[in-house]
């Protein structure tokens, strides 16, 4: 027995079987982990590039690691990424999250990159600071970028180059089914290259109708990812114009005044509604009540914001709000024996109703759930 225990101390961490290993090494989020990794030795390099063989998603995005492993993962290295042949190193790598790296640093040379000596990439979402910066990264848009995005059905790009040669030389727009683009007017933009993408069924925009361009009616638009201020009535108008909705993620930020929320035309397409409040948090009872007029055929709720938790009677009555609704995720709760009793009002409601329903509780590191424009949901 005592050699036996003996032998438990002087084992290492190579002493572990290969699954053990990868287990490790699955669960690293940040690349730098499997970068230093991979140089202790022959074996841990070659665990190393299982790893990096599952990667379908590379993203730089400052500190905030947006994206679970093992099949995405977060850098900061932006020089190895520079330097390296992408498809011997991530040959199954499809997306791409390029988007505000640093206040000093362009992230041009690593999109060409990637785009290069990579395989063909899905989804794109970059931003390009170059022309606000002092050094210019001397990168060709067209040559070393756009020309190589042929494969592209998911684009996030915040550049008005990119996007010129993307649609108007090359006519990738027929490829696109998620488009986003914000700062300098996003909806005149998105107007500007709608004939060019009729295949498009996710939107991306933020405040649109305090632009020039209103009342229009944007067909074929299935998915909807939205940037609203809650007290203008305008942003909420935005919605009546999206007749083929059937998903919509909703982010609300700043109250600007006491507002009725008017209810234009109710939409009984859309199923799936998910809510991140980045304001008031008063406020979103209100908010709730009118998505349910909105929206009553809505099967799917999810609700995020801080500090806040729904009454029992606000949730009863959404639920009743909404015949059709079988999956509901609350807020985080402040209040663990509060939640406890608004499960427990819900379950017996839905008992007595004979509704099936399935109710979840958000915990705080949950909203990557709520993620805008996740293009890695596909």
């Amino acid at each position: 027995m005592e050699d036996k225990f003996s032998s438990l101390i002087d084992m290492n961490i190579d002493h572990l079987p290969e699954n053990c290993l990868m287990i490790i090494f699955d669960s690293f989020y940040d690349l730098q982990d499997l970068i230093s990794s991979s140089q202790v030795c022959s074996k841990w390099r070659r665990l190393v590039q299982i790893r990096y063989d599952k990667i379908t998603t590379l993203t730089f995005w400052l500190n905030r690691k947006r994206l679970p492993p093992p099949y995405n993962i977060y850098t900061r290295n932006i020089r190895f990424i520079e330097n390296i042949n992408v498809s011997n190193v991530f040959p199954n790598l499809k997306t791409l999250e390029a988007l505000f790296y640093s206040q000093s640093k362009c992230t041009c040379r690593v999109v060409a990159n990637v785009l290069f000596t990579g395989n063909p990439l899905n989804g794109l979402i970059a931003s390009f600071i170059c022309h606000i910066l002092d050094e210019k990264c001397n990168v060709d848009k067209d040559q070393q970028m756009v020309k190589y995005c042929g494969s592209i059905t998911q684009l996030f790009m915040v550049n008005s180059e990119f996007l010129d040669l993307f649609f108007n030389k090359y006519k990738f727009g027929g490829n696109l089914k998620k488009f986003g683009h914000f700062i300098l007017a996003p909806f005149k933009v998105f107007k500007t290259y709608e004939h060019l993408m009729p295949n498009l069924e996710h939107l991306y925009t933020h405040n649109p109708c305090a632009e020039s361009t209103r009342d229009q009616m944007i067909l074929g638009v299935k998915e909807l990812t939205y940037t609203l201020t809650l007290g203008d009535e305008d942003d909420w108008k935005f919605l009546s114009y999206l007749p083929d909705l059937q998903k919509l993620h909703l982010i609300i930020t700043c109250y600007i005044e006491e507002t009725e929320l008017l209810v234009y035309k109710k939409n009984y397409n859309v199923r799936k509604v998910s809510l991140e409040f980045e304001t008031d948090s008063r406020k979103v009872s209100s908010v709730i009540k009118y998505i349910t007029t909105l929206y009553p055929n809505c099967t799917d709720l999810m609700i995020f914001c801080s500090q806040f938790i729904l009454t029992e009677i606000d949730t009863s009555e959404t639920i009743r709000m909404l015949p059709n609704l079988s999956y509901f995720r609350l807020p985080p709760s402040l209040n663990n024996e509060q939640e406890q009793q608004i499960i427990k009002k819900v379950t017996k409601y839905c008992q007595k109703k004979n509704r099936n329903l399935k109710l979840q509780v958000s915990k705080y590191n949950d909203v990557d759930l709520f993620e805008p424009f996740a293009l890695r949901r596909g």
